[in-house]
C-alpha cells in the first residue's frame, strides 16, 4: 500500500484528462496497471493501491488501522515526536516513496515497532509522469523526439553500444547511433522512449539508477542532494522538457545553494546535440540517474 497526499492524487497525467485520482481509486483499467507498475519499477517496492492521507491529521490513526504499532507505553516521547514529523514530511513528499515496514511481519516489543532512523525514501516517479501520455512516435523517427536515447549515445562508448545494438561493427555517426537505438527500443520493443515513465527501466539496462526526483533549478539541487555529484560518476538528467548527458566538472556536494559567483557551468558540462536541442539547459531539474 502506498500512502499519498491530496496533492499527489490531484495532478493529472501529461497530456491526458484524468487525474491520478481518478485513476488510482477507479476501477480496473489499463492506465492503473501501468500507474502501480511503473510505481514498482521505479522504486522497487510492491505497490497495489494507495491511500490518501492529509498529514499530519488523521495519518497515525490510519496507520494504527491498518495494523501498525507505532509506540509502546515506554516509548520515549522525543522518538514519537521525531517519528510523527518523519511519517508527515514523508507522506507530503510527492517526489519520493518511504516504505514502511511490514505490519503483519513487525515484531511487538513493548516499546516503539520502528524508529525515524530507520525510514529511507527512495525517489520516484512525479505522479504526472507515472502514466504515459498518448504515443507521438508512431509518425517515425524525428530528431527532435530522441534526446532519451542521445543521452546514452553520448555517454556510452561505442563498444557498449554495438554490444547492445548486435552489431558487428561502428556504425559511424552519433546520428547513425540515435537511429539504430529507435529501431531497437521503439520499433523492435514498442518502448516510447520519450515518456518520462520508460526511462527508470530504460536506463537501468545501462545500469543507472535515479538519485534524484523533484522540481528544482541547478543552482538549487545542492539543498536537496542526498549524497555528492562526483566527476567519476555517469550522469544523464530529465529538465523540463529534455534529456541530457551530463559530464560533472567538479564534485557537487549536498548544502546551500550555489553562490553568487557560482555559475551551473562551473559544475556541469550539458552534451545536447544541438540538431536536438539548442536552448538553455539552466531549466527545471525533474530526475537525475546516476552510474
Amino acid at each position: 500500500m502506498l500512502y499519498v497526499p491530496p496533492a499527489w492524487l490531484d495532478v493529472k497525467f501529461d497530456d491526458r484528462a484524468e487525474t491520478v485520482r481518478e485513476v488510482a481509486l477507479g476501477g480496473w483499467s489499463a492506465e492503473k496497471d501501468e500507474l502501480f507498475d511503473n510505481i514498482v519499477k521505479s522504486t522497487g517496492v510492491q505497490v497495489d493501491s494507495v491511500t490518501e492521507v492529509k498529514p499530519p491529521s488523521g495519518m497515525l490513526d490510519l496507520l494504527k488501522t491498518d495494523g501498525y504499532v507505532l509506540a509502546g507505553p515506554t516509548a520515549k516521547a522525543n522518538k514519537v515526536r521525531q517519528l510523527r514529523a518523519r511519517l508527515r514530511d514523508a507522506v507530503a513528499d510527492t517526489a519520493s516513496v518511504t516504505p514502511l515496514p511490514d505490519a503483519a511481519d513487525v515484531e511487538h516489543k513493548g516499546d516503539q515497532v520502528f524508529y525515524p532512523d530507520q525510514l529511507r525514501s527512495r525517489p520516484t516517479l512525479l505522479p504526472n509522469h507515472l502514466v504515459k501520455a498518448p504515443d507521438d512516435l508512431a509518425g517515425g523517427y524525428d530528431i527532435a523526439k530522441v534526446c532519451a536515447l542521445i543521452a546514452l549515445v553520448k555517454a556510452e562508448p561505442r563498444a557498449a553500444l554495438n554490444a547492445k545494438l548486435e552489431l558487428g561493427g561502428n556504425l559511424g555517426s552519433d546520428a547513425a547511433y540515435y537511429r539504430a537505438l529507435h529501431d531497437l527500443y521503439y520499433g523492435e520493443q514498442g518502448i516510447q522512449y520519450d515518456e518520462p515513465s520508460t526511462h527508470g527501466p530504460l536506463y537501468a539496462e545501462w545500469g543507472y539508477q535515479m538519485v534524484f526526483s523533484g522540481s528544482t533549478f541547478f543552482r538549487d539541487l545542492p539543498t536537496l542532494l542526498r549524497g555528492p555529484l562526483s566527476p567519476d560518476r555517469k550522469y544523464i538528467a530529465s529538465i523540463k522538457g529534455h534529456v541530457v548527458y551530463i559530464r560533472m566538472k567538479k564534485a557537487m556536494n549536498p548544502g546551500p545553494s550555489l553562490g553568487v559567483r557560482e555559475l551551473i557551468s562551473d559544475y556541469f558540462d550539458f552534451q545536447s546535440d544541438p540538431a536536438n536541442y539548442n536552448v538553455t539547459h539552466d531549466k527545471d531539474v525533474e530526475y537525475l540517474f546516476e552510474k
